[in-house]
C-alpha cells in the first residue's frame, strides 16, 4: 500500500542517515494476506532498490524464489 510520498519520505530519511534503502517484495505473501501485489511499477519508477523474498509458510503457500518472480512477471509483464 506504499505511495510515492512514502517512498520519498523514506529515501530522504535514509539519505540523512547515510544508509541505503531496499524494498523486499514478497508477492506470494502479499496475495495470501491482502489479495494484492506490491506496486512494482511505482517502485521501479521511483528507482527503488528491490529484493525478492518469500516471507514464510505462515503467510505464503510456498517458498520458491522462482515462483515469486513468476508471479510478478505474470501480473507485470512489462
Amino acid at each position: 500500500f506504499i505511495q510515492a510520498a512514502d517512498i520519498k519520505f523514506a529515501q530522504a530519511h535514509a539519505d540523512r542517515h547515510g544508509t541505503r534503502l531496499f524494498y523486499c517484495l514478497c508477492p506470494g505473501a502479499n496475495q495470501y494476506i491482502e489479495e494484492k501485489l506490491p506496486p512494482l511499477p511505482l517502485l521501479l519508477a521511483e528507482e527503488c532498490a528491490l529484493l525478492i523474498g518469500t516471507d514464510s509458510y505462515g503467510s505464503n503457500h510456498q517458498l520458491q524464489m522462482a515462483t515469486e518472480l513468476s508471479l510478478l512477471q505474470k501480473h507485470y509483464p512489462q
